[in-house]
């Protein structure tokens, strides 16, 4: 061997070893297993957003086009969680229309005068057929699994999740 030579040891562990730490971190902080589990599903979310995006219907409006494609966001659910959305972000800083796009619209209108027959649109469910599509889940299953794996095995990426606090605590 030459004083060159180098070798790289890599110790990977059991699954079942994994699942054993996270409930012992279950177990004796739960508010850190539970920033870990929010952090790394808004992770998994995260990768089907760009999908999502590419996805989506591009039309021209008249004042922005794309608006709808830039609408589309991973978010953090405020309830139950750990768990994220993602989708087309609507109300009045997002696209109003997001679900005309996704719905389409029927045949018949009601009116103050009663019904009115107008232009059937047809939906176009790309966010679901995204997250149908072949290898989407598993991707983002990976990424969950991912982040919980360097959760256990990075020291500084353990303590930066751990850092994270809602609010004004100190």
């Amino acid at each position: 061997m030459a004083a060159t030579d180098s070798i790289t040891l890599e110790v990977r562990t059991d699954r079942a070893y994994d699942s054993l730490r996270l409930g012992f971190l279950k177990a004796d902080n739960p508010s850190a297993f539970k920033r870990l589990s929010s952090f790394a599903t808004l992770n998994a979310a995260r990768t089907l957003q760009k999908p999502m995006q590419q996805e989506a219907p591009r039309g021209e409006t008249t004042r922005n086009p794309g608006r709808l494609r830039r609408n589309i966001k991973a978010r953090g659910v405020r309830f139950s969680k750990p768990g994220a959305v993602v989708g087309i972000k609507g109300g009045r800083s997002g696209v109003f229309y997001g679900w005309f796009v996704t719905s389409g619209r029927g045949p018949v209108r009601q009116t103050k005068e009663g019904p009115k027959a107008v232009t059937p649109v047809t939906g176009r469910p790309f966010v679901i057929e995204t997250v149908r599509r072949a290898g989407m889940l598993e991707k983002a299953l990976e990424a969950f699994s991912g982040t919980v794996e360097k959760f256990l095995n990075d020291e500084p990426f353990r303590n930066t999740i751990l850092k994270f606090k809602r609010g004004n605590q100190r």
